[in-house]
């Protein structure tokens, strides 16, 4: 699935932007993969519905 310029980071609210990678989980939630690294760090589940990440 393309993921649209329209939608923003649930972490930064930054919209997705052509030259910046974007990550999505398997719950179908998508972010900045740079802000989800930073997020993994120290959480392991999904920042919008708290889904453990696997």
């Amino acid at each position: 699935d393309h993921i649209s310029k329209n939608h923003t980071c649930g972490i930064c609210w930054y919209q997705f932007v052509e030259n910046k990678l974007v990550f999505e989980l398997s719950c179908k939630h998508a972010f900045h993969f740079s802000c989800l690294k930073k997020w993994m760090r120290k959480k392991t589940h999904c920042p919008h519905c708290e889904k453990p990440v696997v």
